[in-house]
């Protein structure tokens, strides 16, 4: 029904004459033509809209770089470019090593202006002890950053960050050289490190809040969201079909201040709308037959014949098992190890995959540089200590007998918590049939149980009395995740193993690695109370000695490729430890209709429709409830 429909409308369009079709382009006035309004399907439902804390889902990720600019930006061959600043420069004053940024002018979708203290109060949040965000770790450079993040006799206040008028000052603890003042600016390319509004935080007065609700929602990026529905109600008059989630042009984005340059002139389509509701089969029909025109899958059914022709890229990020290192049935080094031999990583991209994704080697995701330069992923597959992209049955078997062994391992039960999609349940169905030989050969009893969810239902309340409920959506797996990033005590919310794509936050692989240690995760600081004071751990409970001394020298070495040697030994050791299981790195494939051009790619893999265009868009506007149109 949904595609006879837009193709009906389509048609409508098509007829309409000329000077009717701003009614057809629901625009800005009666008579503006605004720009071309694009059906698409770019990813399924997104319920968390939080920068800081999207780095578990690479489809939220896609849309995240739609909506956020950070400072700086990484183009499709890893050059950097200029987002939100508009100039930078390293210098020395008083024996201090310092950094300013001028920010360009622009503003958030609400039409107030972006400022550098914006930016403060963003990465002054993420260093907060109480805000658990594995991207602090980007911003250790800057002077107190580290202690801040640990109450180490200094507060979020001391950070050596300070704005005044649109420049960013920054403080160094020490001097940084070339090499690591480029890597500096390359970890201001993350999302993570955009700014978000104080005041819509703030206003929403819960911080879960206003990352799920459209109007709390306030952007700087190139569109904004504005639409997110997800129940369908046939008797709206204003949105029957429901499920509906539309980006729009944000008509301030890198506006001046007297408006007087074009609306259009950093950003070319005015719409993408797409119907949540759509299943990924359907969309992908609708594909071909012409009615939408961006697909940001395939079907696994459709992948052998259709991917060829995608845009595939690599997404810096690792599909990954989080195990709860706390759990007895996780909490053996042998067995934990075990369970990463017993998979075999090019079947899963060969055969469930069907072609899409690389047999991850390591933890660190292609695209990650090896120092200045290079590949750090490309050194990992070439060691001796790389995992094998096909299984170790036997070795497997063997780890977990010598952990009944000597240790007096007894199995116990695994309860799996994946996103419920088409790709992660077939690759569950693989990893449980692997881990079911294992176990069974080993003697071992396991119970394996997979639970597929995608959201969560939250009830908030506006006003004081809780009369008037606002039911609000969270995304399942982030919401387990966090659970353990605030008390490792609680495993993964009744789970004791979670899937996520494992963000490579920047190009470095410093900041993804410092997650496990002791004091760089990022995870800050939980406070004591009657017991003391402690620092949390990374979510899956791993605190290794060993591991946190070589990235406390990673940290303390300022000589890159010397850095990147102790990288690699922190990798090393934690694909011994395996408190996380890597299975394939993420690449991304997405079909492009021929009636669109200028779509590129960023350095981490998301599309950059900026600059899309449409040809004869005219002919595919949409009508919308409300909309007129004339005769």
């Amino acid at each position: 029904m949904k595609k006879i429909l837009a193709l009906l409308l389509a048609t409508i369009c098509a007829v309409v004459p000329l000077f009717a079709l701003a009614g057809c382009g629901s625009g800005d006035t009666e008579t503006e033509d605004v720009g071309a309004e694009i059906r698409a399907y770019f990813v399924g439902e997104l319920y968390d809209f939080d920068p800081a804390k999207a780095y578990t889902n690479d489809e939220a990720m896609k849309i995240m770089s739609l909506i956020y600019e950070p400072l700086f930006t990484l183009d499709s061959n890893g050059t950097l470019q200029y987002g939100l600043a508009k100039s930078y420069r390293f210098y020395e004053y008083r024996g201090e090593y310092m950094l300013d940024i001028e920010l360009r002018n622009t503003m958030w979708n609400d039409g107030s202006d972006v400022t550098a203290s914006d930016v403060v109060y963003s990465w002054k949040r993420i260093l907060d002890p109480d805000f658990p965000c594995q991207a602090a770790s980007l911003l250790y450079e800057i002077k107190y950053a580290r202690d801040a993040k640990l109450c180490n006799d200094k507060s979020v206040d001391d950070v050596a960050i300070t704005d005044q008028n649109q420049t960013l000052t920054i403080t160094f603890e020490e001097e940084l050289d070339s090499e690591a003042q480029q890597n500096f600016l390359r970890n201001l390319t993350s999302i993570a490190l955009a700014p978000v509004k104080e005041s819509a935080v703030t206003r929403a007065d819960r911080d879960d809040y206003w990352t799920k609700s459209v109007p709390y929602i306030v952007t700087n990026g190139p569109f904004a969201i504005r639409s997110m529905e997800y129940t369908a109600d046939a008797e709206d008059p204003v949105n029957p079909t429901g499920h509906q989630f539309r980006l729009e042009r944000n008509n301030y984005y890198r506006r001046d201040k007297g408006g007087l340059n074009s609306k259009d002139l950093y950003v070319t389509p005015y719409k993408f709308l797409t119907y949540w509701d759509t299943e990924l089969d359907e969309a992908f029909e609708e594909f071909l037959e012409g009615t939408i025109f961006i697909a940001g899958d395939i079907p696994l059914e459709q992948r052998e014949a259709y991917l060829s022709q995608a845009r595939v890229s690599n997404m810096l990020s690792t599909y990954t098992y989080v195990f709860d290192n706390t759990d007895p049935v996780f909490s053996n080094a042998k067995v934990r190890r075990a369970l990463a031999y017993a998979i075999d990583r090019q079947q899963i991209v060969t055969e469930v995959m069907k072609g899409l994704g690389v047999p991850a080697t390591g933890f660190i995701s292609h695209g990650v540089y090896n120092g200045a330069g290079g590949s750090f992923s490309a050194v990992t597959a070439a060691s001796d200590y790389a995992l094998s992209t096909s299984a170790q049955m036997d070795e497997a078997v063997a780890l977990v007998e010598s952990a009944v062994r000597e240790d007096g391992y007894s199995g116990g039960s695994i309860r799996l918590l994946i996103r419920d999609n088409e790709e992660e349940n077939a690759i569950a169905d693989a990893v449980i049939e692997a881990w079911e030989t294992l176990f069974d050969r080993a003697g071992v009893s396991v119970s394996i149980l997979k639970v597929a969810r995608t959201s969560t239902s939250i009830v908030v309340y506006e006003d004081e009395k809780k009369e008037e409920p606002i039911y609000l959506y969270a995304d399942t797996i982030q919401e387990a995740y966090r659970v353990n990033d605030a008390d490792t005590t609680n495993g993964f919310d009744g789970y004791n193993v979670v899937g996520i794509d494992y963000q490579m936050l920047s190009p470095d692989a410093f900041s993804a690695l410092a997650s496990f240690s002791y004091e760089l995760s990022g995870n800050g600081i939980r406070m004591g109370g009657i017991n003391p004071s402690e620092t949390r751990t990374h979510v899956c409970g791993f605190n290794n000695a060993a591991y946190n001394t070589l990235m406390d020298n990673a940290y303390a070495e300022k000589d890159l490729a010397a850095r990147t040697e102790i990288l690699h030994e922190a990798e090393k050791l934690l694909l011994e430890e395996m408190p996380v299981m890597p299975i394939l790195f993420n690449q991304s494939a997405t079909l492009i209709s021929g009636e669109l051009d200028r779509v590129y790619t960023s350095y981490y893999g998301y599309n950059v429709y900026t600059r899309t265009e449409m040809r004869n868009y005219h002919s595919h506007l949409i009508i919308e409830a409300g909309d007129i149109v004339a005769e």
